[in-house]
């Protein structure tokens, strides 16, 4: 199989052998990849997002999404997270977070600035600055329970306590770990 790996200055492609470089727009840091089940590669990079798609030569290069886009609506800096959940894509930056689907892009602005981005027991989770803990849902934006909690506490990481539970660790960056309920919050 193929590996990727996202760098400085592009994407490298790893087969065990030989390494190929896939290169994004100049100077842009790829910041995160993922995947979908048909084995098409999501990246977010800096002030950009696309994909990885055969040229005319049959190999792989990147595809922004964000050119085919209403770019001008678009102010964003660093795509810091790339999730697919089910048939979507989301592509988070601080500024705004974007959900490819259907070859169509929806945004979605906060009221304050995105912190991080998770995929949470297939869901797409976000913190807002000064407002907590939120998931996408049916379109939009909406708080988890109690998730005002985290208003003001940086989350890095939030994990599946085991695949039967309702219960998350959450991570913090300054203030240890909270166990989450998704239940009652």
């Amino acid at each position: 199989g193929l590996m990727y790996f996202g760098n400085s200055n592009g994407i490298l492609e790893f087969d065990g052998r030989t390494w190929r470089f896939i290169p994004v727009k100049t100077g842009a840091y790829v910041t995160s990849l993922d995947c979908d089940k048909t084995g098409t590669i999501y990246v977010g990079t800096q002030c950009d997002f696309g994909l990885l798609a055969t040229d005319s030569s049959g190999k792989l290069a990147f595809k922004s999404l964000a050119d085919s886009s209403d770019k001008q609506n678009y102010s964003f800096n660093v795509v810091w997270k790339t999730f697919v959940i089910d048939a979507k894509v989301f592509f988070q930056s601080e500024e705004m977070f974007f959900v490819y689907e259907n070859g169509k892009i929806k945004k979605i602005k906060p009221e304050t600035t995105f912190h991080l981005a998770f995929k949470v027991n297939n869901e797409f989770w976000i913190r807002q600055r000064h407002i907590g803990l939120m998931k996408y849902e049916a379109g939009n934006l909406v708080p988890v329970k109690n998730g005002d909690f985290f208003k003001e506490i940086g989350i890095c990481g939030i994990t599946l306590r085991d695949k039967n539970s309702s219960e998350f660790l959450i991570t913090t960056i300054d203030q240890g770990f909270y166990i989450y309920n998704s239940i009652s919050g």
